[in-house]
């Protein structure tokens, strides 16, 4: 302990940040092929500290330098605050001799090593469309406004194709009839923005519906179709379900409690969703959107402001997404190997050969501590029945 006292502001900022020495199981990569990492933890997990040392490690790492990587956070503000400058951002993660160059104007850090990342905003799905990245780490997903801007062709969605939400066949059907999957993935911001309004607010009138259930309404058209959505808003107040938007349904709705309605419609949604046989596929995320929209809906209808967009849980996540085995491989080294680095590093920093000794005999007992570990992991796997 009196070693410790006797360290120098420099020496202490090194022994600090040794991060194998200090990092919890959590907050390493998972170990096996893998394309996608979340981290999902509550506000003080080291969340952010992770991401950071992710990126750094895949940077600056021995082997083959991962590079360019993508920096996306819910706001250019948020990424640059945050995830760069931050007090666990990537700049602070390096010590002074490795740290990248943080160049505001292009929103572009750049490491000695020829490693470079570029910084996003999540409220820009756009930008992310021309260039492409080796790996990406994604901020605070849970928060990001356009949830669904992106392009996804799940085996087992019977969508097809789909870009913000809008699937192919309704992209036939309201813009292009011999439209391709090339089409969709093409598909603008301000085009879906266009086919949301007309197709599905306007051809359901919401503009005339109470508050709260013309966004209850809107969804469910979105996500199971305009006529769906309709009949049963009509079967739900008593109407023949012819699925037109008329007049009588509309008063219909006005004269009946918002809440009510909006808290019925959800449950008969939710419901209709799980019959579904890709209920066990999608399912998850279907309830999240659900809940979601109920909790927003009940908002307005209250005529409460809607301070925060809801939130798909308690906690945020963080995802990381590499691109193939080798650059697993550099983030995920023995921990003899990284403390050999990083007292490497030390000596170049010119530190008092007692730290680099200190930071070595802390690898060490890391080492020692992995290796008993995994031994008897082993032996509980070996004597595990079958």
């Amino acid at each position: 302990m009196q070693f410790l006292t006797d360290l120098n502001s420099g020496e202490v900022e090194t022994f600090t940040g040794y991060w194998d020495f200090f990092v919890h199981r959590y907050q390493k990569p998972p170990r096996g092929d893998w394309t996608t990492w979340l981290l999902l933890g509550g506000r003080g997990a080291g969340k952010t500290r992770t991401g950071a040392q992710w990126v750094k490690a895949l940077a600056c790492g021995k082997g083959a330098k991962v590079s360019p990587i993508a920096l996306i956070g819910e706001t250019e503000h948020d990424a640059r605050e945050v995830m760069v400058e931050g007090v666990s951002g990537l700049l602070a993660a390096h010590h002074r001799f490795e740290r990248p160059e943080w160049i505001p104007s292009r929103r572009r850090l750049q490491w000695p090593s020829g490693a470079v990342a570029q910084v996003f905003s999540a409220d820009d799905p756009e930008s992310l469309r021309g260039p492409q990245f080796a790996a990406a780490w994604c901020d605070e997903l849970a928060k990001w406004r356009y949830a669904e801007a992106r392009y996804t062709h799940h085996p087992s969605d019977p969508g097809g194709p789909t870009n913000f939400g809008i699937t192919i066949h309704d992209y036939r059907r309201y813009v292009k009839a011999g439209a391709t999957a090339a089409d969709v993935r093409a598909m603008g911001l301000d085009e879906a923005r266009a086919i949301y309004r007309s197709k599905y607010w306007d051809a359901m009138r919401c503009d005339d519906l109470p508050a709260g259930l013309d966004y209850a309404v809107f969804d469910y058209g979105v996500n199971s179709g305009t006529g769906r959505a309709i009949k049963v808003l009509q079967r739900l107040l008593g109407l023949a379900d012819d699925g037109r938007m008329n007049e009588a349904l509309l008063k219909a709705a006005r004269n009946h409690d918002a809440a009510g309605l909006i808290g019925r419609l959800c449950d008969e949604r939710l419901a209709f969703l799980k019959r579904l046989k890709t209920w066990p596929v999608f399912g998850a995320g279907w309830g999240r959107r659900v809940a979601e929209v109920r909790a927003a809906a009940l908002v307005m209808a209250a005529g409460s402001p809607l301070k925060t967009k809801p939130q798909s849980g308690p906690s945020t996540g963080k995802g990381a997404v590499p691109v193939n085995a080798q650059a697993q491989k550099g983030t995920v080294g023995g921990i003899a190997a990284s403390g050999a680095a990083a007292a490497q590093q030390a000596h170049q920093a010119g530190l008092r050969p007692g730290v680099v000794i200190l930071i070595v005999l802390a690898t060490l007992a890391l080492a020692i501590g992995g290796w008993f570990a995994w031994r008897w992991h082993q032996q509980r796997r070996q004597l595990a029945p079958n």
